[in-house]
């Protein structure tokens, strides 16, 4: 059961985080993709961890998840950010890349 819901859940929210991404912060041209991190919401997350605490006999599962927010935030909790939003993040890689270190040591030894 949980399968099934993960294997419809993860595309659907993995597109969704790149288009609001996308959306809202376009890299640069010439700067290459690392990485593509995406999220559940937090509700949902707290949702998730309720549900995972109930099998595994630890009810408390979502109040240990919010304690540990309220601690990194020192207290202030998630002011300002939606909770029922997906989250996501693109990284890029900016500056000289190694293969572009690479290219121009081959042109400057084509040059010599």
């Amino acid at each position: 059961m949980l399968a099934s819901r993960l294997r419809v859940k993860c595309p659907v929210l993995l597109a969704a985080s790149l288009v609001a991404a996308w959306s809202t912060a376009t890299p640069a041209a010439d700067s290459p993709v690392v990485a593509v991190i995406a999220s559940d919401g937090y509700a949902d997350l707290k949702k998730q961890l309720g549900w995972l605490g109930t099998r595994v006999g630890n009810a408390q599962l979502p109040a240990l998840a919010e304690s540990f927010v309220m601690m990194a935030t020192q207290f202030r909790g998630l002011a300002g950010l939606d909770v029922n939003r997906p989250a996501g993040v693109i990284v890029t890689a900016a500056g000289d890349t190694p293969k572009e270190e690479e290219e121009e040591e081959e042109l400057e030894e084509e040059d010599s």
